[in-house]
């Protein structure tokens, strides 16, 4: 599909903030099975002095049964806002969140506008983990 989440501070955030953020992202993406990409920031604009924070992760798999890559791209984004809420809360930084050019969500304070978003907020249940495990096992099969 190629749809991605992408993601960026409201405002510029100094360099000791976004030296904290892009190593804790670095440590996450070592940890985690991603489905399709990790978090990704990149540079946008290289003007001296501080710039927000930006990047974006695609979400969706050509090579998957639609059901297991809505699955699996939905926990990736649930993931993903999870961070994006810590970083505002630990960094004082607010977010916009963008599908396909068009504004999903905002983070601003550690709170997630629409609320519910990607059920971020929900804890992953044991069976959903299993289905993961499941999933993940069977596309790494197909492509060995």
């Amino acid at each position: 599909m190629g749809v991605a989440l992408f993601y960026q501070t409201t405002k510029p955030v100094v360099a000791a903030v976004k030296r904290a953020i892009l190593a804790d992202a670095a440590r996450l993406n070592g940890e985690r099975g991603w489905w399709c990409e990790s978090i990704i920031f990149f540079e946008v604009d290289r003007k001296k002095g501080p710039t927000p924070i930006t990047g974006d992760t695609k979400l969706f798999r050509s090579d998957a049964h639609e059901d297991d890559d809505d699955f699996m791209a939905h926990r990736d984004a649930a993931f993903i806002v999870q961070q994006l809420v810590r970083w505002s809360r630990e960094h004082g930084v607010d977010w916009t969140l963008e599908m396909a050019g068009t504004e999903v969500g905002t983070i601003t304070n550690g709170q997630v506008q629409p609320p519910g978003l990607f059920q971020w907020d929900q804890p992953e249940s044991a069976a959903a983990r299993r289905r993961a495990a499941r999933v993940t096992r069977k596309y790494a099969s197909q492509s060995g």
